[in-house]
């Protein structure tokens, strides 16, 4: 019993400060509450599972690399989306089945290898060769998933009183600071592990894939500016006559 309080208290505090935590109020902004926890808690299972279940079985870790290259530009994706008008139909897909998978998904990559991961395929792997059975890693799991649960619930709790108070607009300026934030870090980590930390290859790519969204922004905000002043335009005539 012991070992299982101190797997959770151990998860907490990895989780606490983390960047995830930031991360879902990102996603919090843009989907709504119940959504935000479904995918969260069907991510936390896949991961924590599968970190148990490879500590007890093989005790090894997976290389992140790939996947947090993925990840970095899936985040870039969700940053872009955030610049976009919304239609009148997305609020349908804010609480759907699209969401779900939305937020399912993204949580999947910001959480796959990461610390609190780790940190669970490690004290599985260490259960493991002290005898642990089926019951300790079942234990271990529920502990595990709680720990992490409770840590990034505080991150949910913001992003949601965010969307109550803030206008939409600054909502979508907020998730295009975390998720541009998100992105370009997670490709830093990723070429930083690639490069063994060689500084010239970090600062290479991570500066040009840097310039490249904020040109690639800046021209998807300016053909935006143009097609809304053309539409104010032709409404003009209209509502002098």
């Amino acid at each position: 019993m012991a070992s299982i309080l101190s797997a959770f208290a151990m998860v907490f505090l990895a989780e606490m400060g983390d960047k995830t935590q930031l991360f879902l109020i990102g996603l919090s902004t843009k989907y709504k509450l119940r959504s935000i926890i479904l995918g969260v808690v069907a991510a936390v299972a896949v991961l924590n599972g599968a970190a148990v279940a490879l500590g007890f079985l093989v005790g090894s870790k997976i290389d992140p690399t790939i996947i947090k290259i993925v990840a970095g530009v899936a985040f870039l994706g969700f940053a872009y989306t955030s610049l976009l008008p919304k239609k009148d139909e997305e609020e349908d897909v804010k609480g759907g089945r699209g969401a779900f998978f939305a937020v399912f998904f993204s949580f999947l990559l910001a959480e796959l290898g990461d610390k609190t991961q780790l940190m669970t395929l490690t004290l599985a792997a260490e259960s493991s060769a002290e005898g642990g059975g089926i019951v300790k890693a079942l234990g271990l799991f529920a502990a595990c998933s709680l720990g992490l649960l409770a840590a990034d619930a505080l991150g949910i709790i913001v992003g949601h009183v965010l969307a109550k108070k803030l206008p939409e607009r600054a909502l979508g300026w907020i998730s295009f600071a975390i998720f541009t934030f998100f992105g370009i870090f997670t490709v830093y980590e990723a070429v930083n592990a690639l490069s063994n930390g060689s500084v010239f290859v970090i600062v290479i790519t991570v500066v040009s894939l840097t310039l490249a969204f904020a040109a690639l922004c800046g021209i998807t905000l300016a053909l935006l500016e143009k097609k809304k002043r053309r539409e104010a335009e032709k409404e003009a005539p209209d509502e002098k006559g």
